[in-house]
């Protein structure tokens, strides 16, 4: 299968691409400037990105940018001055809310929940869910990063969270045809199936796919949807190769391969 080709390729550059990624590097700017606390920061965060205003590597450094300025501040401080996280506030307030004393859990205890999959499932039981929604997945990835910016070696996985890139990069590459909204909101958890499937025919955690798959996508939906699939592979290939990635080329042509439905 392409896409496991193009895994198997990208599996070595997995520390490279992580370390280039703009939100590990706000993330390990949080951990030099607070340490341990850095942790209820980043997961209580995760909580709350969606229906941003921005692309992710903004609003994170925003997050880290204003956390540099004002160390003994709180979280539910900075979303109330945000720029890039204005909508639902009070929804996600409430979120934080509920979340608080396993936030305050985090910070006593960090290195208890190196265990990735017991921080998944605490979040779950706080949420009532499954553990498989997107800012559960997504907050158990951004723990990942704190682990390690400090160096500490995590146990456990993390399924690959679903957003609009993902999603386009799921329908373009056939591991699941359809229209991307309609894949990161009503198939979401077989498109993290799928995926979890390919990483383990790659040899890869899911843990490591956010990172090596969502980097590159950057800007890559834009060209798919308003000037087709050769530009798109083009932007693919640009971004993966400003990564470091020798194979940009071959993996471009394994990874974006046709155009998307649309739903409008």
């Amino acid at each position: 299968m392409d896409v496991v080709k193009a895994l198997t390729i990208l599996k070595k550059y997995v520390d490279l691409i992580e370390e280039t990624d703009p939100q590990y590097k706000a993330i390990k700017k949080l951990v030099d400037v607070l340490g341990d606390k850095a942790l209820p920061i980043i997961v209580g965060n995760a909580l709350i990105s969606y229906r941003l205003s921005s692309t992710g590597e903004q609003y994170w450094n925003e997050l880290a940018d204003y956390f540099s300025k004002n160390p003994n501040s709180t979280l539910e401080e900075f979303l109330k001055q945000s720029k890039f996280n204005r909508a639902l506030r009070e929804q996600k307030l409430k979120r934080l809310k509920k979340a608080e004393e396993l936030l305050k859990e985090l910070s006593e205890d960090p290195l208890k929940f190196s265990d990735l999959d017991l921080l998944r499932s605490r979040l779950a039981e706080v949420f009532k869910s499954r553990g498989t929604e997107k800012t559960i997945v997504f907050a158990a990835k951004m723990a990942y990063y704190f682990y390690k910016a400090k160096g500490i070696e995590v146990k456990g996985d993390v399924p690959l969270p679903i957003d609009l890139r993902i999603a386009t990069l799921t329908c373009t590459s056939g591991v699941l045809y359809d229209e991307p909204e309609r894949i990161m909101e009503v198939l979401r958890e077989e498109a993290m199936n799928k995926w979890s499937e390919i990483a383990k025919e790659a040899g890869i955690k899911t843990l490591h796919l956010d990172a090596i798959l969502w980097v590159p996508m950057r800007g890559v939906r834009e060209k798919l949807m308003k000037q087709g699939v050769e530009e798109a592979r083009e932007k693919f290939k640009s971004n993966l190769e400003s990564l470091g990635v020798k194979e940009a080329e071959e993996v471009s042509k394994l990874l974006i391969v046709k155009p998307c439905p649309s739903s409008t």
